[in-house]
């Protein structure tokens, strides 16, 4: 079979599908999908991916519905399986895909473009189907089978990707444009799922990187097939956090349902207890987060995609490395582990203290690793102040009336000096601590007053006072 043999029954099959399409009522046309548009105007480009000694065939086909491009425009690549990558780079390079995905500042795809999102299903197919199957095929594929049909800008559909392993060609074009006429008329798809069936969500990797259970062990021939990273990852928690739904994989990746600022607030809730419960973490910024659609069928995370613009989301890169180009080095920790971390995650941020002592802390840790030692004590003084805070206001200002009591509140009077030297004549503060809290104060003070530097023992003697008051309050 040629590329022409190709075009010719892509073109045969659309024409088709308009064919039958037209016979619709009104009624039961408004019950096509998307996914299935092939109405005017339409134009597809296929790259087919051929490794002739293992009779091995994949094809990618971009449908799109450009107003300015002539429909029924085909076109048809037929690439060796040994240099088809240069192809595809050179594909996702074109003017037309440099563009945003949308313009609104509110939307989830900010900042997205067509290219970034076309790379992500590319890869996709290219790893978990292309080299899968080219390394253990034994025997060619005589029934094209679809692996995946999506759409690339969930808020406008004018580009539909269709895979599918085999030769589409081969397909029987009655019998396909029959099943797509027939679900639009029972109103029931098989190769998608109703917008009510998936959640919009955000997600990142641990990070340092965990792999949850033993890690993967690579034996030879997974070494000699370049079997992918990705290829052992699967999902091993499957929860409600706080009413939402939580999904984590193996290779650390851990998403939940919500906008971003809110998966953001939440998931460092979660890596500020990990670190109390002395799992490393550090703290995730907004723009570590992807977005994802979780399946409510399967529960499985499907098309994330993370920029790479730090060491955390360049591990969403590094999941299609082979193992013959890395080696498995992360922190291994159990299921049990991990199943621990979320319920005392949710139970000490319904605590009694402001969870804002988490996020704090989570900042001044992240800072302490990052080498910032002024800023991570600045962070840690923050904490213990605030504690001091609440100890005055339990220990003195809730015992006082009137207007002896509107004194104390006055917090220009009662500096953290003042409260401290109290709590210590009241002995709330034992005098050990006291002398260390007046230690602490001062460095703080010469800090924001003199500009002086702090080193690694001083940020991480107040790191460590901070995280005493937080384990004591917690009860952890």
């Amino acid at each position: 079979m040629t590329d022409d043999e190709l075009s010719l029954w892509m073109k045969d099959f659309i024409l088709k599908f308009r064919e039958q399409f037209d016979n619709l009522s009104s009624e039961e046309k408004n019950q096509l999908q998307d996914l299935y548009n092939l109405n005017k105007p339409c134009q597809v480009e296929s790259f087919w991916i051929r490794n002739e000694e293992l009779n091995f065939d994949f094809q990618f086909h971009f449908f799109t519905k450009f107003e300015n491009e002539k429909d029924l425009k085909i076109k048809v690549k037929v690439l060796n399986s040994q240099n088809y990558i240069e192809a595809l780079e050179g594909y996702l390079k074109e003017k037309k895909w440099n563009r945003l995905l949308s313009d609104s500042k509110s939307s989830t795809l900010k900042g997205e473009t067509y290219s970034d999102r076309i790379e992500i299903i590319l890869a996709m197919g290219i790893n978990n189907f292309v080299v899968n199957n080219l390394a253990h095929s034994e025997r060619s594929i005589s029934t094209p089978m679809f692996v995946m049909l999506t759409i690339i800008n969930p808020e406008n559909p004018d580009v539909l990707c269709w895979m599918n392993i085999g030769k589409i060609q081969r397909k029987n074009i009655e019998e396909e444009v029959y099943h797509i006429i027939s679900n639009i008329k029972e109103s029931k798809f098989e190769n998608i799922s109703s917008k009510s069936e998936r959640l919009e969500g955000f997600g990142t990797y641990f990070y340092p990187p965990i792999w949850i259970g033993k890690h993967p062990n690579a034996k030879l021939k997974d070494r000699v097939t370049k079997k992918r990273l990705i290829q052992f990852s699967k999902k091993v928690q499957d929860i409600k956090y706080k009413n939402k739904i939580l999904i984590v994989n193996n290779d650390g990746f851990i998403a939940i349902e919500g906008n971003k600022k809110e998966s953001t607030n939440l998931l460092n809730e979660i890596m500020a207890t990990a670190i109390l419960l002395d799992i490393p973490a550090s703290m995730i910024n907004e723009s570590e987060l992807g977005r994802v659609s979780i399946n409510l069928e399967n529960r499985e995370i499907e098309t994330p995609h993370l920029k790479v613009n730090s060491m955390r989301t360049n591990l969403f890169k590094s999941q299609y490395d082979t193992f013959t180009d890395i080696r498995i080095d992360r922190i291994e920790l159990s299921e049990k582990e991990i199943s621990g971390l979320f319920n005392i995650a949710e139970k000490i941020t319904n605590y009694k203290i402001p969870k804002t002592f988490l996020i704090f802390y989570l900042e001044s840790y992240t800072h302490f690793q990052n080498y910032l030692y002024p800023q991570s004590f600045l962070m840690s003084w923050l904490i213990i102040e605030r504690f001091l805070s609440l100890l005055w206001k339990k220990e003195v200002i809730n015992k006082i009336n009137g207007k002896r009591k509107e004194k104390l509140e006055n917090s220009v009077r009662w500096s953290a000096d003042y409260i401290i030297e109290t709590l210590n004549l009241l002995n709330v503060v034992p005098d050990e601590n006291y002398k260390q809290l007046m230690r602490l104060k001062k460095k703080r003070n010469k800090i924001v007053h003199e500009g002086r530097e702090i080193t690694k023992i001083e940020a991480e003697e107040c790191l460590n006072v901070a995280k005493f008051i937080l384990i004591e309050e917690l009860g952890l």
